[in-house]
């Protein structure tokens, strides 16, 4: 998915000129920041109905809730990435490419990334993705410990495999192990980390989602249930192996994106662990924050092989629900606005849009005035019942010369002893700067000059 860039100004004046009470009006349209989101079906929106048609490149159908089932078609199944990009205020994400699908492990990292190439770029200011439950099998191994046996008879409790031979194909994910019997694939996640900090710009990060724990404890079930002894046809015995291994897995990807910003901090690109288990699933004891499979509120679904799941894809089988999928969205997003900085240096400042949004500032409102259109280039208003334009015009130095910007056709008075910064909010210090200055000594035919103090494209 993409949406429209936007560009984030700060617009201060001297002389007390305040910024313009029409801020829902465009700021811009210089380049922001680009957001990158791939990963499996724990990132892909698997377990919402109404996810897109999609196939990758294995033939596996992706399963992408990105809001839309089509081109034409929308659709109210949005994954956690989307819904995270959606709220996230500041910094302003220009665009996002979601390439998750269902079924994908660690060695799928750069197919999915040459597949958002398509979309016209190489590297990304974030990153976000969830990898390596396939890569140890974890879907298998629920099916496994489910209670049934293939023809829908009850069967023995267990999965029939023990969780040392589980952590041992964490390990194998983490590189601490050789890859061995029932490990998936061959990039374990130090290489994957590094092949995709390669694709990020400097300034720019990683955020690493985990996984949630599918069942909720044994013991925090209703009592009539703990006599049963099972919870979505796995037995109680079985889901306390399989939470131990959750929160091995959770821990040794944490470990190994500590590891990863180790590497890679100095480098300029700093990575994240997102414990979705501990901060969106279960948030505390409160019965009220807990939302695996069995609580009082999931927010997982159990098997999906009935009209009552919404429809009868089985692969949507113990994955997070729409409101799983919202709740971990709204959690990123809060995650990124409070403890994710981007100090990614300026690329293609847009002098000009930059220069009309700066003089929009001062123009409305000020002495009267009042804005009533513009354009890329251009800005009309009002002023003692006559209607004036401001032109910009880029002389297009380029990046090896402070460009220049030439605005005619105004009242020169109006500006009068007038400096306008104009820096992209979010970035380091010595962004681009745009300084108003202008000579007031003469009349109305004299240029006044937008003068662009750093490098960068008109």
């Amino acid at each position: 998915m993409r949406s429209r860039p936007v560009l984030l100004l700060v617009a201060t004046a001297m002389f007390s000129l305040l910024l313009p009470a029409h801020s829902a009006s465009p700021l811009g349209h210089a380049e922001d920041l680009s957001w990158l989101a791939l990963g499996d079906s724990y990132s892909s929106g698997e377990g919402i109905p109404g996810t897109t048609r999609i196939r990758d490149q294995h033939g596996r159908e992706c399963a992408r809730a990105t809001g839309m089932i089509s081109a034409t078609k929308k659709s109210d199944a949005r994954a956690w990435g989307v819904v995270a990009f959606e709220r996230v205020k500041r910094p302003k994400f220009a665009t996002q490419e979601f390439v998750a699908c269902t079924g994908a492990i660690t060695d799928d990292w750069n197919e999915q990334v040459v597949e958002a190439e398509g979309w016209g770029r190489s590297k990304w200011d974030l990153i976000t993705f969830s990898l390596g439950g396939n890569n140890i099998g974890f879907a298998n191994v629920i099916t496994r410990c489910l209670g049934l046996d293939v023809w829908g008879y009850p069967k023995l409790p267990g999965c029939g495999i023990s969780l040392k031979t589980l952590k041992s194909r964490v390990d194998m994910l983490t590189g601490s192990a050789p890859k061995g019997k029932g490990y998936k694939g061959s990039v374990n996640l130090p290489a994957l980390y590094d092949g995709l900090a390669s694709r990020v710009n400097p300034g720019g990060n990683i955020i690493v989602a985990g996984y949630p724990q599918v069942i909720e404890e044994v013991g925090r079930w209703a009592l009539w249930r703990r006599a049963v002894g099972s919870c979505a046809g796995i037995y109680a015995d079985d889901i306390k192996m399989l939470r131990r291994l959750g929160t091995y897995l959770n821990d040794e990807i944490a470990g190994a994106v500590r590891k990863a910003d180790d590497r890679w901090a100095s480098r300029g690109v700093r990575f994240h662990f997102l414990d979705i288990a501990n901060n969106v699933y279960e948030k505390s004891g409160d019965s009220a924050d807990r939302h695996g499979l069995c609580s009082k509120d999931p927010w997982l679904n159990g098997l999906t092989l009935s009209l009552t799941s919404g429809d009868m894809r089985k692969q949507r089988s113990f994955h997070p629900t729409r409101k799983g999928h919202l709740q971990t969205g709204v959690h990123l997003a809060e995650y990124i606005e409070s403890s994710v900085t981007f100090n990614v240096e300026p690329r293609g400042v847009n002098v000009v849009m930059a220069a009309r949004d700066a003089i929009l500032g001062i123009v409305d409102g000020t002495h009267g005035t009042k804005v009533t259109d513009y354009g890329d280039d251009w800005i009309r208003y009002e002023s003692g019942g006559k209607s004036e334009s401001v032109k910009v015009d880029c002389n297009g130095y380029g990046v090896e010369q402070a460009g220049t910007t030439v605005l005619c056709g105004h009242t020169p008075t109006l500006f009068q002893g007038a400096a306008i910064a104009v820096r992209v909010i979010g970035r380091p210090p010595t962004a681009e700067t745009v300084v108003l200055t202008g000579d007031y000594s003469a009349a109305c035919g004299k240029p006044w000059v937008l003068e662009l103090i750093r490098r960068a494209n008109c």
